[in-house]
């Protein structure tokens, strides 16, 4: 099993406010982040102000993307159906968010009532939601295909 070195702060690049985590490890201008998950070589983080943080591991940054209202508490990568990389989100604002990785920019907004605490995303496109007392299912669609 191949052994990951773990990102140290001299390996990314610092700026103000910058606060080193365990390890050395630099989290991305986040102050509390509260979820995180990696695809395809990018790390993807949540924290207690609802921004996407972006990071790819192999050095370098990319800018924080602004999405909820309070905390966003959970966080899940994958595919979405059309084939873009995207990141599912759920917040205290009672809302699911689906991002795309690359852009930076939000593709759709499920609102769902409830502080959302945990999301998933399946490879087909489901997007299964936990909130207290509660289950959501939702299925993304490739909106390029025509249906027949």
């Amino acid at each position: 099993m191949e052994q990951r070195r773990p990102h140290r702060g001299a390996d990314l690049e610092r700026r103000p406010g910058d606060r080193p985590g365990p390890g050395g490890a630099v989290s991305d201008r986040a102050t509390d982040l509260t979820a995180v998950d990696v695809l395809d070589g990018l790390a993807v983080a949540s924290d207690t102000q609802g921004t996407l943080h972006r990071l790819p591991l192999a050095g370098g940054t990319r800018p924080p993307v602004p999405g909820h209202h309070g905390e966003a508490r959970t966080v899940a990568c994958g595919q979405h159906p059309d084939g873009r990389a995207v990141a599912v989100t759920g917040g205290w604002d009672g809302t699911v968010r689906v991002w795309d990785l690359r852009a930076g920019a939000e593709l759709h907004r499920i609102p769902v009532e409830h502080p959302v605490h945990a999301v998933a995303l399946a490879a087909d496109g489901t997007v299964v939601t936990g909130w207290q007392g509660g289950i959501g299912v939702f299925r993304l669609h490739d909106r390029r295909r025509r249906r027949r």
